[in-house]
């Protein structure tokens, strides 16, 4: 007979909290250990895979293998309606020109200039490829989808982008991947607010392949629009996480999926796609 401590049978019990521990904790050692250079023998190269390889190993052992395939299959369903690719590739740069706009009518910013170098070549596409890759498979392809099995989307969707804006804490403190003076708590409302997008997009489409598109242009958004704090300041970079937060609430308040917050019925999913 196994033992109640048997590990499979904890990760199979305790599947959130399990991968949630694992990926803060192993990232933030190894964040550490390059900030500290202490050596990790080469493990250091894993870092930004850590989150996925976490994630598909939890649901393995907590869903079968079936699972995982599932997750990974979702980046290859590409058969989206054009306008949810359209709404993937437009949406970042709408908000960040909002938060800019808002800032300049009230004489918060004189002016703002566009940086389309940072974000050329293929060095930044390769970086900007993997993570979005790696944060699609466990925050949203993992983490989102066992806490749809529970709570409302948007409950869901902010309980996710808590976990995952706290995994970027220690490479806001060791100024390691990201851009430096990122304050803490506008982080986590940023991430708990693009997860909400990341979910309300994923529930419509059920396809990580245009989540994964959001997560590109988001990314190329923060390059090129001054809205991060080394290049705008502080004022825009708090604008921009207030406009995106309130273009969430427009999504679910005017297209659902509602209720937005309490538990789903055992067996349903509030992922599943609108009738």
């Amino acid at each position: 007979m196994r033992s109640a401590l048997d590990p499979r049978r904890l990760v199979a019990a305790y599947p959130v909290s399990t991968f949630v521990v694992l990926a803060i904790g192993v990232h933030a050692a190894l964040v550490a250990s390059q900030h500290y250079e202490v050596r990790n023998y080469g493990l250091g190269v894993l870092r930004i895979f850590t989150p996925a390889l976490i994630a598909l190993a939890v649901s393995v052992v907590a869903h079968g293998r079936s699972a995982a395939v599932v997750n990974l299959a979702s980046l290859l369903e590409v058969k989206v309606a054009p306008k949810f690719y359209l709404f993937a590739l437009l949406y970042p740069s709408f908000v960040g020109g909002l938060a800019l706009g808002a800032l300049y009518l009230i004489g918060a910013v004189d002016d703002f200039h566009f940086d389309f170098e940072q974000a050329a070549g293929w060095r930044f596409f390769s970086l900007t490829s993997r993570v979005a890759a790696v944060e699609e498979i466990a925050w949203i392809g993992f983490l989102l989808v066992v806490l749809a099995r529970r709570y409302a989307l948007l409950q869901a969707s902010l309980i996710t982008g808590l976990c995952w804006g706290l995994w970027y804490v220690p490479l806001v403190l060791a100024e390691i991947q990201v851009a430096p003076g990122l304050p803490i708590a506008p982080l986590l409302i940023n991430f708990m607010t693009i997860a909400a997008i990341c979910a309300w997009l994923y529930q419509r489409t059920q396809s990580a392949a245009v989540v994964f598109v959001m997560q590109l242009t988001t990314n190329y958004t923060s390059q090129v629009v001054p809205v991060l704090p080394l290049r705008g300041g502080m004022a825009p970079y708090v604008a921009f996480v207030i406009m995106k937060a309130l273009f969430a609430l427009v999504l679910y308040l005017w297209w659902g999926p509602r209720p937005m917050f309490g538990t789903v019925a055992p067996g349903r999913s509030s992922l599943e796609g609108p009738s």
